[in-house]
């Protein structure tokens, strides 16, 4: 195993990337790296394999010590904090919070069961502490969906009524952030997210599609979503999917989505016939 390593100068680390699951928090230290900007990698305990593969964590985060991140953050003149990458969630019952986080989840108790209202809350009690939220999209950039057709490939006639009902109802879901996904052929809906995530969504509608070719999945962003801390995300693994699956492309709310490794993704729908398209 190689690391890619820096020497720490503690007076100079201003950003801390907490880095959970994917190639996204790899991209960014990339690109601090590219910029000349400072930082510390905070790993999400049990999170961060491939992250792990190329750099080293200078802390380990366990999601129940969260009073433990913020003593790090302040110790090592951190300023500015950056939160990337899948993070599953954890068993709440079987862990013991440090003082910090016991009062964080006594005062946001009934927002625990919504993911996009307990990242919102601990964005803005982090801001309380004295940190800056920053959202990725102000490191990378060509990292967000656009509007219209993304790829080679545009959706035929027979798929316009789909998007438009699916984009609005996705959109209803995530006014109650219930989720971000829905999955939907010929005016029926076949799967909508939950707390399962996009992916296993995907695997469980094929049994329920009639037509190869003809089901779309459809992503927003959740209306009180903070984009800093929790944003929708695709990238070239979604799109090997949907065509394993028989879908026929995906529609995505324009600006708001993140697109990892944007150019391979796009290569990879316009190489599988999937089109991509931004509302």
């Amino acid at each position: 195993m190689q690391f890619v390593s820096r020497k720490m100068d503690q007076k100079a680390s201003k950003l801390a990337i907490v880095a959970g699951d994917g190639s996204l928090p790899v991209q960014v230290i990339e690109k601090c790296i590219e910029l000349g900007k400072p930082y510390s990698l905070i790993v999400i305990n049990e999170h961060g394999d491939e992250v792990l593969k190329k750099f080293k964590s200078d802390f380990i985060l366990h999601l129940n010590k969260i009073g433990n991140a913020i003593k790090f953050a302040r110790d090592n003149d951190i300023d500015e904090i950056i939160m990337i990458g899948g993070i599953r969630r954890p068993p709440i019952k079987s862990m013991v919070p440090d003082l910090w986080t016991t009062k964080f989840l006594a005062k946001n108790t009934n927002k625990i069961l919504g993911d996009n209202s307990i990242l919102s809350s601990l964005a803005k009690a982090l801001e309380v502490e004295g940190f800056k939220i920053i959202a990725i999209e102000n490191i990378l950039s060509n990292i967000l969906s656009k509007k219209g057709v993304m790829g080679k490939i545009s959706p035929g006639k027979s798929h316009l009524k789909d998007i438009k009902i699916g984009y609005k109802i996705a959109k209803s879901i995530g006014e109650l952030d219930i989720g971000q996904s829905l999955v939907i052929e010929d005016g029926i809906i076949l799967a909508l997210e939950a707390v399962e995530g996009t992916s296993e969504m995907i695997s469980r509608v094929e049994k329920y599609m009639k037509l190869s070719g003809e089901a779309i999945l459809v992503k927003v962003l959740k209306t009180h979503q903070d984009k800093r801390v929790d944003r929708p995300t695709i990238g070239s693994d979604t799109v090997k999917q949907i065509a394993r699956r028989g879908l026929a492309g995906i529609v995505l709310e324009a600006n708001e989505v993140l697109i990892i490794d944007y150019k391979e993704t796009i290569s990879m729908a316009n190489k599988n016939n999937i089109f991509i398209k931004g509302m």
